[in-house]
């Protein structure tokens, strides 16, 4: 409500101020029009939301202009402005402090690390990209893609050590896993993962 508020309010004032009629403000619009089409069309905002950080300097604008309007008529309208930069410093706050906590992944690579040190051979049975993150996290294990459908059969005859699933595979194994254990962060903080499941099979 805040942003909405103070984004109208404040561009409603620059729409007052500006000269519509100068090509650099429609250079302008129309290189936003275009790079914002771009990124919501050809780019994975909801898990890369960097491509949207060119985007927020241009956004804050306005903001800026309404909260600059808001602030200048004493009163009610000067109290919303507080408000609205009180609740938003408060979620930052929060956002940043939960931040330092380590992702789901990272909480899932401590933990299969742990299992690692049980057990061995140890294998590792995930997506390609979760495969790529645990080797350069320096993970000791046999990494098995679930695109492998080979490997995955070789993984279910194994008679020695354990596997690891990461992700929603439990059903490749066909069997009750030994243990299951689910990692979470707050998907505000990161968009990549918010939740892994790792489920653990003994051979």
């Amino acid at each position: 409500a805040g942003v909405l508020g103070l984004g109208a309010a404040g561009a409603w004032r620059l729409a007052e101020r500006v000269s519509w009629r100068h090509r650099t403000v429609w250079i302008g619009v129309a290189g936003v029009l275009v790079y914002a089409g771009w990124a919501f069309f050809f780019q994975n905002v909801i898990h890369k939301s960097r491509h949207v950080l060119p985007l927020i300097p241009l956004l804050l604008i306005p903001l800026a202009a309404g909260a600059a309007t808001g602030w200048r008529r004493a009163g009610g309208r000067r109290a919303l402005v507080v408000g609205a930069a009180v609740a938003y410093g408060t979620v930052t706050l929060v956002l940043v402090h939960q931040h330092r906590a380590p992702s789901a992944i990272a909480q899932a690579k401590t933990f299969i690390v742990h299992q690692a040190e049980q057990a061995t051979p140890t294998r590792v049975v995930s997506v390609p990209l979760v495969n790529t993150y645990l080797s350069a996290q320096e993970v000791e294990a046999q990494y098995v893609s679930v695109e492998d459908s080979s490997a995955v059969r070789r993984v279910r005859a194994a008679s020695t050590g354990q596997t690891i699933v990461v992700g929603t595979y439990a059903a490749l194994l066909d069997r009750p896993p030994t243990r299951v254990r689910r990692f979470y962060h707050n998907p505000f903080v990161n968009r990549m993962w918010p939740e892994v499941a790792v489920f653990v099979y003994d051979h």
